[in-house]
């Protein structure tokens, strides 16, 4: 509720200045099937450092397999390469540790917003073409 009250908040300062309000935004698909493991263990080696947390972390979310069931059939076992197992309470902040820092390189006048695997870019100016360029600037940014 948080984000949509600043983007309402936004748009109703952008409205009382006479200013135009881009926004942009972005849900990361398959978010939790493709959470990056490297990325979330080397994060939490900075926070925690090493010890026992830390490996069974990393024993929880390596060697991972599965296999479907349709009917009586049962497939082969896969191994999950990728991503954190989808209902487990553990899987929500091992989320969250990877795409925390997704806004760090976004800088003013830009306004980044950031709930669960939703993310918003809001860009406030009188300029239209002002706002579309710093948008499309920190869109590059999130995707180099």
């Amino acid at each position: 509720m948080n984000n949509l009250l600043t983007i309402k908040n936004e748009l109703h300062s952008s409205l009382n200045n006479k200013q135009n309000l881009g926004m942009i935004s972005f849900d990361i698909v398959k978010a939790y099937d493709t959470a990056w493991r490297p990325r979330i263990l080397n994060k939490l080696n900075k926070i925690i450092a090493k010890g026992y947390m830390l490996d069974f972390i990393s024993n929880f979310l390596n060697h991972r397999t599965f296999q479907v069931k349709t009917s009586n059939t049962l497939s082969d076992t896969f191994l999950q390469e990728s991503g954190v197992p989808q209902g487990s309470t553990i899987s929500v902040t091992l989320f969250l540790i990877a795409i925390n820092d997704i806004s760090e390189g976004i800088s003013q006048p830009n306004k980044p917003l950031l709930f669960a695997d939703d993310f918003t870019i809001l860009c406030r100016s009188t300029n239209l073409n002002s706002i579309q360029s710093i948008l499309q600037d920190s869109t590059n940014k999130l995707t180099s």
